[in-house]
Parts: C-alpha cells; structure tokens; sequence
C-alpha cells in the first residue's frame, strides 16, 4: 500500500513537469526594441507586427496603457502576435524614467491599473482580478496583475500587466490572450539576462 501511494505521488509529480506549458529558454527569440537596452526574449511563436497590421488593429489595447502610464514618458511601444488559438497579443512599452518599484506599492499598481482601464471602459462589463504579484530577482523588480474580464458579453479575455525595473530601464508589458497562461517566465528570463 505504501509503495503505491509513493508511485502515485513520484507519476503526479512527473505528469504535472511534463504539462507545464510555459516556454524553455530553447524557444525563446530575442528581440532588439527600441527604448529598451536589453534583449527581450519572447516565446518562438510570437512574432513582431507589421506596419500593415498594426494599422488594422484595434487601438483599443495600446490606448488605456498610454492612459496608464499617466505621463509622456512611453513613446515607444512594439507590438507582438501570436496567429493561432489562443492568439495572444503582446505590447511592450519603453519608459524613458526608470519606475522605482517596492513591494508597499503592489496594491497601488492593482488600484492603477483597475481604475484606469477596467473602471473608466464600459466594454469591459465584469472583470475579476484574478492574480497579483510582486516579482524580485537580486536588484531587479516587477509587479505582475492577471485580470480576468468579459468582454461585450461574450469573449472571455486574460489580460496580463507587468511592470519591470532594472537598474538601467523600466518597461511596461500588457499580454492578452483567451487561456490563463501567461509569460511570467519569459519576464523572469529578461529580469536575470538585465543589466
């Protein structure tokens, strides 16, 4: 009896490993975007935006972020897709002020961001804040917000908010996407791979 249950916890532990679905650092591609010193990797199967289509898509998930930031220091932002399900979609936004970030004002960050975009946006019709982190590796900082919303009263959509400081830059990255997976492991990468 004793070894059985010892077998079903090692094969749990086992499956539960292989099911995780986060990317490896093999399938990462490394992108140079401006306003950002370092290289910011992201899954293999994101891919930049064309001019083309970032004329074609909806402004809608750039706008409440500039709105967010609140100051005119986030010019730049490069934008990222994914062409199959779930079809997730990245925005990187460059500040040009380092963001000092403290665990004390995680609830801040959660108020922001609540406020600003969920509140103010009557599209967004019941949202639930389904996450909230703070994110240390040594100096380097982050704040991670996973909203869960309901969008024209159809679409169930996860948006996920980072806000990352190293000791030379601050960004700001908003992930959307129809699963609860997220690239919280991609943020760590950055964070270690910072200066």
């Amino acid at each position: 009896m004793k070894s059985n249950y010892c077998i079903v916890i090692i094969l749990t532990f086992f499956l539960s490993c292989n099911s995780n679905k986060n990317p490896s650092p093999n399938n990462l591609n490394y992108f140079k975007i401006e306003g950002i010193e370092n290289p910011f990797p992201l899954p293999a199967d994101l891919r930049p935006v064309t001019e083309d289509e970032l004329e074609t898509m909806s402004k809608e998930a750039t706008a409440p972020i500039k709105d967010f930031l609140a100051f005119k220091e986030s010019e730049q932002v490069t934008h990222f897709k994914q062409d199959q399900y779930p079809f997730r979609q990245v925005a990187i936004f460059s500040s040009k002020k380092i963001i000092p970030i403290e665990k004390i004002y995680s609830n801040s960050f959660v108020r922001t961001v609540e406020m600003r975009i969920y509140r103010k946006n009557p599209v967004y019709l019941n949202y639930a804040l389904v996450q909230n982190k703070f994110l240390k590796i040594g100096d380097r900082r982050a704040f991670k917000l996973k909203v869960r919303s309901l969008k024209n009263q159809k679409d169930t959509v996860y948006s996920t908010y980072y806000l990352v400081s190293t000791k030379t830059e601050s960004l700001i990255i908003n992930e959307t996407s129809r699963t609860y997976e997220d690239i919280q492991d991609v943020i760590a990468t950055f964070m270690i791979k910072s200066k």
